[in-house]
């Protein structure tokens, strides 16, 4: 079976926890790392709210705690600890050998329910680094601080000197993704035209954190330099004040927000180009899955992951200017005030808007980027994430 695990030891019993399975990157890590273990361990899913679950989980243990986030510090204090007393209790029950936790909450709740098996912690967001006396509660009863990035490793090192840290980069079904982008060809709510206009494309939850307001502001340079593109946002919400803002920019026909999809790579095979404009990720999996679709991509150098993923040899670089990478194209980070006046453009901005416009229009270059974003998005195939999770579990 492709990306399955196996070991050299006895089947052990896994339990995989998490806070939803709503939407998100490391929902659907956790679903993925299910898949590839439950051929040769007995893998069990507990999520703290199982309402409005989007991903597949047919065929997969899942475990619904029924104890979904609660307003007011006391309140959260009492989650916690009512979340504790279930994962130990299920644990107990489970025979759990390893418990792995995907994000703080569920990290905090894995790491105070822990009995004799061994707690795996994963830190899927460079941001949570911010918060160190949150990463104290669970990092201390910790067995392994599991880093998506190679930056969130060496960050995390330095906090917890002696603690064993590793780094485990997100899993792809390329085979799956590819398949499903053949699925069906939804329509875009444009007309055909003689001449095709350029479509751009990003995936994302409206949250802040993924910086749409300046990939609008950059779309909208580029019609005011006479080139016109259209851009697609693939993601869960009402997206009203950006909606509002690319109406004062004089780009709202030519802006779709597809709100959330079971299946987003059916809608994204459509792009020419993939922009991420996050203030912050993890190891933004959306990225790779653009790659995987052989679609070039433009990236802000944010911390983490961007770098990671399009550089050959991984170095901290801090950018002025757009910088051609061997895998798709850096941009210099934005301000991170969340700014919506349509007639404010950061320096930025216009640069987001020059490195569109140059890729689309040099043939040759789009045409190299290509085929690098395909090379590259093998690399983090499901195999390769099978090898690595497997040693880090046997060791």
């Amino acid at each position: 079976m492709t990306g399955s695990l196996k070991g050299n030891h006895t089947v052990k019993n896994i339990l995989l926890i998490t806070p939803m399975l709503d939407q998100g990157g490391l929902e659907k890590v956790c679903v993925r790392t299910a898949r590839l273990l439950q051929s040769e361990y007995r893998v069990t899913v507990a999520v703290f709210d199982g309402r409005d679950i989007i991903y597949d989980v047919t065929g997969l243990d899942v475990v619904d705690l029924k104890l979904p986030s609660r307003p007011g510090k006391i309140g959260k204090v009492l989650n916690v600890l009512k979340r504790a007393a279930k994962l130990r209790r299920l644990k107990k029950r489970l025979k759990a050998d390893i418990a792995y936790g995907f994000g703080p909450t569920a990290n905090i709740s894995n790491a105070l329910s822990k009995g004799r098996e061994t707690v795996f912690s994963g830190m899927r967001s460079y941001l949570d680094l911010q918060d160190a006396r949150r990463i104290r509660l669970y990092a201390k009863r910790s067995d392994c601080l599991v880093c998506c990035s190679q930056l969130i490793a060496d960050e995390v090192k330095k906090m917890f000197p002696g603690k064993k840290v590793s780094v485990l980069y997100n899993p792809y079904n390329l085979q799956e993704i590819s398949e499903l982008s053949m699925v069906n060809n939804p329509r875009l709510p444009w007309k055909e035209s003689a001449k095709r206009i350029p479509l751009v494309a990003s995936m994302g939850r409206e949250n802040d954190v993924k910086g749409f307001w300046h990939l609008l502001k950059a779309i909208a340079e580029a019609k005011r330099q006479g080139f016109l593109v259209r851009l697609m946002i693939i993601g869960e919400g009402s997206f009203l004040e950006y909606k509002k803002l690319a109406e004062d920019l004089g780009i709202l026909t030519n802006v779709f927000f597809t709100g959330v999809q079971k299946n987003p790579y059916s809608y994204l095979k459509q792009a020419d180009l993939y922009v991420l404009s996050s203030l912050n990720e993890g190891f933004p999996n959306a990225l790779v899955e653009a790659m995987a679709l052989s679609i070039p991509v433009l990236a802000v150098n944010c911390k983490s992951g961007p770098a990671e993923i399009l550089m050959k040899e991984y170095k901290e670089v801090t950018l002025k200017e757009p910088f051609e990478a061997d895998y798709g194209i850096l941009l210099p980070e934005p301000g991170r005030e969340k700014n919506l006046d349509s007639e404010v453009l950061e320096r930025e901005e216009r640069l987001m808007a020059d490195a569109v416009r140059s890729l689309l229009q040099d043939p040759q270059k789009y045409a190299y980027y290509r085929e690098q974003a395909k090379k590259r998005a093998a690399e983090f195939s499901d195999e390769a994430y099978s090898k690595n999770l497997v040693k880090m579990m046997h060791e």
